[in-house]
């Protein structure tokens, strides 16, 4: 459930923009054909301006949740590979086991 966090927040954050962007244009598509029939200039510019505007502060929401999805990735190559450098310090300074010599060559 909370592995791979990263991919999920990513593959939320693409789903919740296309969703609002959705929601948005139909929205604001409803709004302007209701003043278009009523002929009310302020629904059809209430319209225009529910399509423009939601779908932009959509996508703009979207990059936040993307960015942390982003961080989450990035923290846990980051981390992988300053484990696997440790681990590579340690073998380094691990003395090397020398041969051990039989008791007859002695």
């Amino acid at each position: 459930m909370f592995d791979n966090i990263g991919a999920k927040l990513k593959t939320a954050a693409r789903v919740l923009c296309w969703a609002g962007i959705g929601a948005s244009v139909l929205g604001g598509f409803i709004m302007f054909i209701a003043g278009a029939m009523n002929e009310n200039t302020a629904g059809i510019i209430s319209g225009l301006t529910v399509m423009a505007a939601g779908s932009v502060l959509s996508y703009l929401g979207s990059l936040c949740l993307y960015a942390l999805g982003e961080i989450a990735e990035n923290s846990d190559i980051r981390t992988n590979l300053a484990v696997k450098a440790e681990m590579e310090k340690v073998r380094e300074k691990q003395p090397s086991a020398a041969p051990k010599q039989d008791i007859a060559e002695q």
